[in-house]
């Protein structure tokens, strides 16, 4: 008899535990207010460069003005001699007080991928912030270009000494391609 209850005191631990610890998870973390670098289209999230030259996946925090300077070239001129058109000027940070979260889908054979920045957390218990990252793959959807791109997304933060960690979520419905903006969030 008390081996049974022992064996089913067991079972409800292990079937509650990862719901206890993803509530206790959940209460440490704080969203963290960011701001797309460019919003192309007004109250719709989309990635700030629909297509750049950086043909890697690419997950990084920039913290400082030269890193940003060598970043911005490497996504407009790959190719010094055939810069990308009607690409905009380097944007101004203000890197004492904010950071950049950057997010690069890599090289894709057609315009049905994309890639947003969608939340940015911080952990109150360590030094980690959690930036949750969107792929979007609407290749099995009506109206793709068969196109390379290489989207990227990239969000400004306030600035800190966290470790960012990466949480990737993929959408491969066809339903709208990006979400409207979260109330509360700057466009």
């Amino acid at each position: 008899m008390n081996r049974i209850l022992l064996i089913v005191l067991a079972s409800f631990l292990v079937m509650t535990f990862p719901e206890i610890f993803r509530a206790t998870q959940n209460a440490s973390r704080k969203a963290v207010p960011m701001t797309p670098l460019r919003q192309i289209v007004p109250e719709v999230r989309t990635p700030s460069l629909p297509n750049s030259r950086i043909t890697d996946r690419m997950r990084i925090v920039v913290r400082d003005r030269a890193a940003w300077i060598s970043l911005w070239n490497q996504i407009n001129n790959l190719d010094p001699r055939q810069p990308l058109p009607d690409f905009p000027p380097l944007p101004e940070i203000d890197f004492s007080r904010e950071m950049l979260i950057v997010a690069a889908m890599g090289q894709q054979p057609s315009s049905g991928y994309s890639i947003i920045i969608e939340e940015v957390y911080a952990n109150d218990r360590n030094d980690r912030c959690e930036v949750v990252v969107r792929s979007f793959d609407r290749t099995k959807c009506l109206g793709q270009a068969a196109v390379i791109v290489s989207p990227v997304d990239i969000v400004r933060v306030p600035r800190s000494d966290c470790t960012a960690v990466f949480s990737e979520q993929e959408d491969v419905t066809c339903g709208p391609l990006y979400s409207p903006t979260t109330p509360g969030r700057q466009p």
